[in-house]
């Protein structure tokens, strides 16, 4: 695979997993008021208590996250290994018991919160609900974006018509409601399920390699200089690649600096 293929399958990948750390749990209206959840309280307290102690989530997530994906795989059949309603609206999906069956938690992690929309089923993924109630219970919290300047939407699709466009690679991030147009945070997704947040860090990160590899001599001359000048004395030796912490750098005398991030 060529680099940016190969860092756009990373991302994808790695966006489907949820970092083990502890998270402030956030519940919106409709879950507190859902008689399933009063009824399934033990096992989504049990849930809730994992993520707020920053355990590992990877019982609860799909099976499909621990499987290979095939490049060579014709892009309809290649999708069937993304997670497309994470990749459209980055809403994950978990197992409500690390023994999965039908009852899924509809959530959206952030570094420090855990914002829970409410529990759904497998014939929920492009459900109108999902943005609502995130529209209805943060609407200030950067899950969903206003869009002030755009008047509506030429066409409002019903859930079952974004699942099939979805599934077909047509990206449905935005919809109508309360008189105003609201955007997904991920960007939605690319036509080979690929979420748009990471597409935009691929970019990202590549163009800033092509730039240093263009202008290489230069790029490591500004590396030295800075970090001789934070250390406060010279640092002789060879340049050797690094990935720290998710970020590409370089590193030299056991000093990193940092290029760009890893999507």
């Amino acid at each position: 695979m060529d680099l940016r293929s190969l860092l756009s399958e990373y991302g994808t990948w790695r966006a489907r997993l949820v970092s083990p750390t502890p998270r402030r749990c956030h519940f919106s209206a409709e879950l507190a008021a859902d008689p399933k959840a009063t009824k399934r309280k033990a096992d989504l307290d049990a849930l809730i208590a994992k993520i707020e102690a920053g355990e590992d989530m990877g019982p609860h997530l799909s099976a499909r996250v621990r499987q290979g994906y095939d490049p060579n795989a014709p892009s309809l059949a290649a999708r069937k290994d993304r997670d497309l309603l994470l990749a459209d609206w980055g809403v994950h999906h978990l197992h409500l018991t690390p023994k999965h069956g039908d009852d899924l938690v509809f959530a959206v992690f952030r570094p420090e919160d855990a914002y829970l929309i409410g529990l759904y089923s497998h014939r929920d993924w492009a459900r109108r609900s999902v943005l609502e109630t995130l529209i209805r219970n943060w609407p200030d919290a950067g899950l969903v974006i206003k869009l002030p300047l755009l008047m509506g939407l030429t066409n409002d699709w019903g859930d079952r018509d974004r699942k099939q466009l979805r599934e077909a690679g047509i990206s449905i991030p935005a919809i109508e409601y309360d008189g105003a147009v609201w955007w997904a945070a991920s960007l939605g997704q690319a036509a080979d399920g690929t979420p748009g947040i990471v597409g935009q860090a691929v970019m990202g990160l590549t163009w800033t390699l092509h730039e240093w590899r263009e202008h290489l001599t230069d790029r490591l001359a500004e590396a030295e200089q800075a970090v001789n000048r934070e250390l406060g004395r010279r640092i002789d030796g060879d340049w050797e690649p690094m990935i720290h912490d998710n970020t590409v750098g370089i590193v030299r005398g056991g000093c990193f600096c940092s290029i760009g991030q890893l999507p």
